[in-house]
């Protein structure tokens, strides 16, 4: 019986579902040239039932890598920041923007791809402190904010006022505040559509995952710093 080409083995395996790496591990040839012996062999289903299951592999594998590296990453940026905290409260606008994120800001999610730095709040005197505290402590430049307002669907009509009256606060042109409609439900009782009603404003930081860990980091060693006060002070 006549022994089997390289190239009819390779065409016999391929029909039997195996893959370009498979083959090449059993016939030393390079998968350039198993393209160009197989390429008018049709694939069978059952290669691509296993495909698919390696690109399921391949994803997962990837996923892990990426988490892995996001939490060695976070865990780096959060250990730095807490060492820094000692230094920091000493300064009274550090404690009070760390304390206002902490009540008002976004948070990242343990299960989370990364959030980045943004607070929301109806009252514009707390936005220009969160603000300048972003520019003072985390060097955040004027042209890396996003400014967001959200306004009652009810109240669009008045839209540009509002945008007008928070950008002038602001010291920004109108054209840099971002204009969001939520929807109000008819049988909700608002309180907060009187005269002094100018929307909901959202400050955001573009490109800040890795700030908003690290204040992550300073609310932590805050809260540790607090609980070390609190053992010194605490009776036995």
């Amino acid at each position: 019986m006549r022994e089997k080409s390289i190239v009819e083995q390779a065409i016999e395996l391929r029909r039997k579902g195996s893959t370009y790496t498979e083959i090449a591990a059993i016939i030393p040839v390079s998968k350039a040239t198993l393209s160009y012996w197989l390429r008018d062999i049709a694939v069978p289903p059952v290669y691509l039932k296993k495909l698919q299951a390696l690109k399921k592999v391949a994803r997962e594998k990837a996923w892990e890598a990426r988490r892995t590296e996001r939490i060695t990453r976070t865990s780096a940026i959060m250990m730095q920041a807490r060492t820094e905290v000692l230094m920091l409260t000493r300064d009274p606008l550090w404690l009070v923007g760390l304390t206002l994120y902490w009540a008002e800001g976004s948070k990242e999610k343990s299960w989370g791809r990364g959030t980045p730095i943004t607070f929301t709040n109806m009252d514009i005197e707390t936005i220009i402190i969160f603000r300048k505290w972003c520019m003072r402590f985390l060097k955040v430049a004027p042209m890396d904010f996003s400014y967001n307002l959200y306004i009652h669907d009810i109240r669009k009509a008045e839209s540009t006022d509002f945008a007008r009256w928070w950008a002038t606060r602001l010291a920004v042109p109108e054209s840099d505040i971002h204009l969001y409609y939520k929807r109000t439900r008819v049988t909700h009782v608002r309180r907060n559509d009187s005269d002094d009603y100018h929307g909901v404003f959202r400050l955001q930081v573009r490109r800040s995952v890795d700030l908003n860990r690290r204040i992550s980091g300073w609310t932590l060693g805050m809260i540790d710093s607090l609980k070390s006060v609190d053992e010194e002070t605490d009776p036995i």
